[in-house]
């Protein structure tokens, strides 16, 4: 009978095989990255492709990038709008504020978006126009419109709305421009 003895050195190893510690926030070997099975080597698929094409509907909701990147420039230079004046009028950064319910509003609409193109938000906000004279009223009933679609969407694929899904970040934003406009 042979007995194997189990050597730890200070990098972590036990006879020569590396063993990440889970103490020290590693990620244990059969998780790996997303897109790799349990210690596989080539990944599942290249997901992170999305196409970039304007005339591109994501999901079958009919919703263009093109018309996405148009809601995100505005509610950016909703945003941006209310930020400038606040700051102009000396109130300085508060909660509960237009500003601040604008950039909420944007944050959902942005996080909603991110999620369904697996794009980090802040990089959807990056090269986007500043728009003059915005109409919150036509943004709110597209917005709703959008919600509607998506809504529809989720319940065909998943026969329930999805909690947290870009439906209800969608609503969300909406919900926050509703509140805007009532102010």
């Amino acid at each position: 009978m042979s007995t194997t003895k189990r050597i730890f050195d200070k990098r972590g190893e036990i006879n020569g095989e590396y063993v990440p510690n889970p103490t020290t926030g590693q990620r244990h070997l059969k998780f790996g990255p997303p897109g790799v099975g349990a210690n596989v080597e080539e990944p599942i698929g290249d997901y992170h492709q999305v196409p970039d094409k304007d005339e591109v509907d994501i999901h079958g909701e009919g919703i263009s990038v093109e018309a996405e990147n148009r809601n995100l420039a505005e509610l950016k230079s909703l945003s941006t709008d209310y930020a400038r004046k606040e700051s102009k009028e000396g109130t300085g950064p508060h909660f509960k504020t237009q500003a601040a319910t604008a950039a909420s509003a944007l944050g959902k609409y942005a996080a909603a978006i991110g999620q369904e193109r697996l794009k980090n938000p802040t990089e959807l906000l990056r090269d986007l126009p500043h728009i003059e004279n915005i109409d919150k009223k036509a943004l709110l009933d597209r917005l709703k419109k959008e919600v509607k679609a998506r809504q529809s969407v989720e319940m065909n694929e998943m026969h329930k709305e999805v909690r947290g899904g870009v439906a209800a970040h969608v609503q969300s934003a909406v919900d926050k421009l509703d509140q805007l406009i009532e102010e």
